[in-house]
Parts: C-alpha cells; sequence; structure tokens
C-alpha cells in the first residue's frame, strides 16, 4: 500500500493516497502497469518553478525543499 502524506509520480502523474487509484494504491503500479514511486528532494528541485509548487493531482498535499535541501511535503489545512 502507498504510505499517507507521500507525493507519488505516476507514470507522468503525481498523486498521494486520495488521489491515486486503487490499483496504485495497493500494488505501486499504475493501470496500465507503470511504477508508482515516492517523488525526491531532486525531483522537487528539477519541477519549474513558473508551474507553482509541486502538488499532487487533488491539491492535498505540496512538496517543498527545506533550505538542508530534505524534501519537505505538507497537507492542505
Amino acid at each position: 500500500m502507498l504510505t499517507p502524506g507521500t507525493i507519488y509520480l505516476a507514470h507522468d502523474r503525481f498523486v498521494c493516497t486520495d488521489c491515486a487509484g486503487a490499483t496504485a494504491r495497493y500494488s505501486h503500479r499504475t493501470i496500465g502497469g507503470a511504477p508508482v514511486l515516492p517523488i525526491t528532494a531532486a525531483d522537487v528541485a528539477a519541477w519549474p518553478s513558473y508551474l507553482g509548487p509541486l502538488r499532487c493531482e487533488c491539491s492535498n498535499l505540496t512538496a517543498t525543499r527545506a533550505p538542508s535541501g530534505d524534501l519537505h511535503i505538507r497537507r492542505r489545512a
């Protein structure tokens, strides 16, 4: 199962446990068979800033990099 509070890359989508499909939630694969992998601090660093913050599809989670370079994910209030 996917871990709550984590943003995942599912082929070409960023998802969390709230917006990932059932196949992804339970098998770590999309319905098309692509792996569903947790994002890293490097993914956030590579995200173009003009697109706004890196969020999952339902916008419940937002990923940023802490000044130390560590990945920080926060849940929408």
